[in-house]
């Protein structure tokens, strides 16, 4: 069955899309926090629909049935590759104990990643901003300095997709 999109306005949960990039100064920001506008419906139902999030060119090689998960792995994905994650984030330790600082863990990776919370809740944080994310919300990470943090009483599960990017200037 081919899915294509139709003139019918689905009537189907939006997603939440946060959009990072850089000002003009090269730190990064959140360009967009908004209910993703391109949803589709699918053979003209509106309880039927998908919603495309984002779009980037990738080569993938689905030929062969080996497990190409590398060992060690790595923060971020080789050039030319993507990798697919899904990261369980504790209770940031410094709700429960005021000694312990664990709230810093900034770090940027030459990759657009596809982060989409699964459970929980969990703060993306950017030099100029922090957006609290719920499960169903999605953020699109376009190499900007960022962290994650958890200032809730509960583990979040987040999914993340990242794919190799050009070097920023």
């Amino acid at each position: 069955m081919a899915i294509t999109a139709s003139k019918v306005k689905p009537n189907v949960a939006p997603i939440r899309r946060i959009v990072t990039g850089h000002d003009d100064a090269g730190r990064a920001v959140i360009l967009s926090d908004e209910a993703c506008p391109h949803v589709h419906s699918i053979k003209d139902r509106t309880d039927f629909g998908w919603t495309e999030l984002w779009t980037t060119a990738v080569p993938a090689d689905n030929s062969g049935p080996e497990d190409t998960v590398p060992n060690p792995p790595a923060l971020q994905p080789a050039p030319g590759t993507l990798t697919f994650r899904v990261v369980e984030f504790p209770p940031d330790r410094h709700h429960k104990d005021p000694t312990v600082d664990d709230r810093s863990m900034f770090h940027r990776t030459r990759s657009v990643d596809f982060a989409i919370v699964l459970s929980g809740e969990i703060w993306g944080v950017v030099d100029e901003g922090e957006v609290l994310m719920k499960p169903g919300d999605t953020m699109i990470q376009r190499g900007t300095n960022h962290d994650w943090q958890n200032r809730s009483d509960e583990p979040a599960r987040v999914a993340f997709v990242l794919i190799d990017a050009q070097p920023l200037g």
